[in-house]
């Protein structure tokens, strides 16, 4: 007598998958580059084969970009998701704008980011018109460590400069959206140009659109300070 699986048992292994699925899109995502299956069993702790056969399957589907070398990275159909949902926040539209303007002002390179408590990653940029500048792509890591030199300011919201391959950033956190999303907004300065009064400059315009983000954007909490 063959013994047939019950419908707990076939409900086990689809939540198991599904569980699986979500590791290593979430351990793609936070990757700052392609990442390997080997690396991706080690991160997730899901077996080798296991990676290779889902990695796979989601390449086939757009989720996760075609690779010549089998490492991992986020495909168009997982991209234009994101874009969709970011599209969707009343954050994500503010931010946009925002980034535009302030880069049009300062002729730097402006960047958002967006994430949890731990990583974030490149929601909006936009390049300025600076003879030198920095050029990143949406959906990168964060270019820079989160700590760095604090620029005179409250210990809670403070502009943070630190220098990161050729460049100075500065980066001032905007508070967490209604999704429980974690924003910050930042302007990179190529090291050459990088004087006091363009980082005078540049941290005038992130206190203005920090603001401004606040008054007009959903933000749920947002650093502990006396100013605004």
């Amino acid at each position: 007598m063959i013994d047939l699986p019950s419908d707990s048992d076939r409900d086990s292994r689809a939540t198991s998958t599904v569980s699986k699925v979500i590791g290593i899109l979430q351990a793609v995502s936070r990757s700052e580059g392609p990442i390997g299956v080997r690396e991706l069993s080690r991160v997730t702790g899901i077996d080798r084969s296991a990676v290779s056969r889902i990695a796979t399957a989601l390449r086939e589907l757009g989720v996760l970009a075609a690779s010549n070398d089998g490492s991992c990275a986020p495909g168009p159909e997982l991209w234009a998701l994101v874009d969709r949902l970011r599209r969707a926040s009343p954050m994500d539209v503010e931010t946009a704008r925002v980034v535009e303007n302030m880069a049009a002002t300062t002729e730097e390179t402006v960047l958002s980011l967006v994430g949890g408590s731990e990583t974030q990653h490149v929601a909006h940029v936009a390049v300025g018109r600076g003879p030198v500048t920095v050029v990143l792509a949406p959906g990168t890591a964060s270019p820079f460590a989160g700590a760095g030199r604090a620029m005179p300011g409250d210990a809670h919201d403070r502009v943070i400069a630190s220098s990161v391959a050729g460049a100075v950033f500065l980066v001032r956190e905007v508070g967490v959206d209604e999704r429980g999303r974690s924003w910050s907004l930042a302007v990179a300065i190529p090291d050459q140009r990088a004087m006091p009064d363009a980082v005078e400059r540049a941290t005038d315009a992130l206190d203005t659109a920090v603001s401004e983000l606040r008054r007009i954007a959903p933000v749920v909490s947002r650093p502990a300070t006396g100013r605004s």
